[in-house]
């Protein structure tokens, strides 16, 4: 394994322990507030550190704005 194969391996395996173990509990998407969520770790050293994303939020390139979120309460 490359490296980069080697981290990427031991921050998901770290997710799945902490998971099982129930230290992480996944949230609703961070953009969108959806319920069906990816873990998208950003920092392969901190496995932990993660960002909860629905599908459709995690193919927006990084710094765009994802167009199917809701609007945000304080503009409604």
């Amino acid at each position: 394994m490359t490296s980069v194969a080697t981290m990427t391996h031991w921050a998901r395996k770290s997710l799945k322990v902490a998971m099982s173990l129930q230290m992480v509990e996944p949230k609703p998407c961070e953009t969108c507030n959806m319920r069906d969520v990816f873990a998208h770790q950003t920092d392969l050293a901190r496995p932990l550190a993660i960002k909860w994303l629905c599908a459709r939020c995690e193919t927006v390139p990084l710094g765009a704005v994802c167009f199917h979120a809701a609007p945000a309460a304080e503009a409604i």
